[in-house]
């Protein structure tokens, strides 16, 4: 997975700049809301050509008390089922591992899904 850091704010601007990038911020706040890494990898829908569909995660901060992983994918095709998962961590290292795994699961997910596709449509 492609990491790059920034220190622009809001880091997600910094993501949708950088598509399949896993995007760090450099300097942390502590406060809700906030930041600290962003993944987005957008997919135009198989089906519904009108559509944007795909990855976004991210970590933020909760209270500045707490980190929250949050991993959200809407499968592009025409059921558009959406997965994902929201955990919160005390330490951020803990949670940017376990934002990059969620990211390394969903994008398979993607892929497989996208390749599907592509196959029954040849």
């Amino acid at each position: 997975m492609r990491i790059i850091k920034t220190c622009n704010y809001p880091t997600r601007y910094e993501a949708f700049k950088n598509q399949q990038t896993l995007v760090l911020q450099t300097i942390h706040k502590l406060e809700g809301g906030y930041e600290y890494a962003v993944y987005s990898h957008r997919v135009k829908n198989l089906y519904w050509p009108g559509l944007i569909d795909g990855l976004y995660a991210s970590i933020e901060s909760s209270q500045g008390k707490w980190y929250i992983v949050e991993i959200s994918l809407t499968l592009p095709n025409r059921e558009r089922k959406q997965l994902g998962f929201v955990k919160t961590f005390a330490d951020y290292q803990e949670a940017l591992e376990a934002l990059k795994k969620g990211i390394e699961k969903y994008e398979e997910i993607l892929r497989e899904v996208v390749n599907e596709s592509n196959s029954t449509n040849s």
